[in-house]
């Protein structure tokens, strides 16, 4: 079989190791999600997903997984660190059991 492409510049994607490590741990997340919702409890379990990919990949790529699985799969806001000045949040109000 002879290819007659020729790579140019438009047609080529160079992708770095740690971009092509992304792209299998999220194909992994994938995949672990998908077998969790199969099984007999019909949810995947975060943390399991995480011990996997942390054995397999690395802490590294745990902690990305992590933030893939929360803010791309979740659609959640990760919560920023507070900072260790005095916020302005205003206080709770107090509620009361009335008998």
């Amino acid at each position: 079989m002879k290819l007659d492409h020729r790579l140019k510049a438009d047609n080529a994607l160079i992708y770095t190791t740690e971009e092509l490590l992304q792209n299998q741990v999220k194909i992994l997340v994938h995949a672990l999600m998908d077998e969790g919702k199969d099984g007999p409890t019909h949810g995947w379990v975060m943390s399991e997903i995480l011990a996997e990919i942390d054995e397999k990949f690395g802490e590294k790529m745990a902690d990305f997984a992590r933030r893939y699985i929360v803010i791309d799969v979740c659609g959640m806001e990760e919560r920023q660190k507070l900072s260790k000045t005095k916020s302005k949040r205003r206080k709770r109000p107090t509620y009361f059991k009335f008998r």
